[in-house]
């Protein structure tokens, strides 16, 4: 997984010393993960920045600078960055654990206006560690559920989604975060149906008789 270094500065720090941090994802209207609050003595003019990391090859993620003081909180503009591939890595270095890994499975219980959406920690590195899932009904996802921990390799998890719109595709992936990384897993799709219409049952004797009439 890759990471970045994010950059910020204080333009204003309305007379109050701040503290900083960084929210980021994979849309500009989606900015779902963050890191700490840091910081507290900064004031106008001092920069500060961030490294994140478990960052997808090849993706455009968008972030945000963002400082407080003990009365306002303010925001800077949705800046954006691509990642580019990462070398292949080299041999495993002795007693370190495997990189962390988790599986999106297939939505289950699928009806007109939910569906169960299901994951399998692959590996958990070496630590326990958080999971939750994106969904929505493109790849920008723009929705979370909650983060439910603590999980070790091995586990199934499961998320019950209620409240869908029917005959429409959703997209969803999974999620799994721990004290040395964030990773995630596959998209995949499910479509909610759409409910059949009335249904007329005609009986034998009916039937005899619209065959006599034809």
């Amino acid at each position: 997984m890759g990471q970045a270094t994010l950059n910020g500065a204080i333009l204003d720090d309305g007379g109050l010393g701040c503290e900083y941090r960084f929210v980021y994802g994979l849309a500009p209207t989606a900015l779902t993960f963050s890191t700490p609050w840091k910081g507290g003595g900064l004031r106008t003019g001092d920069t500060f920045s961030e490294t994140i990391t478990g960052l997808h090859a090849n993706t455009t993620y968008y972030f945000q600078a963002q400082a407080r003081n003990a009365v306002v909180m303010n925001s800077g503009a949705v800046l954006s960055f691509y990642t580019t591939t990462p070398p292949g890595p080299g041999p495993p270095s002795p007693g370190m654990p495997g990189l962390a890994e988790v599986q999106t499975m297939p939505a289950t219980l699928i009806t007109e206006n939910s569906a169960r959406l299901n994951l399998l920690v692959g590996n958990d590195g070496g630590f326990a560690g958080d999971c939750r899932f994106e969904w929505g009904v493109t790849v920008d996802y723009g929705n979370v559920t909650v983060w439910r921990g603590y999980f070790h390799t091995g586990d199934t998890i499961y998320e019950d989604m209620r409240g869908l719109a029917e005959g429409m595709g959703y997209h969803f992936r999974a999620c799994f975060r721990n004290r040395e990384a964030e990773v995630w897993g596959q998209d995949a799709v499910f479509n909610t149906p759409i409910p059949l219409g009335p249904v007329t049952y005609i009986d034998d004797e009916t039937l005899m008789l619209l065959e006599e009439v034809g």
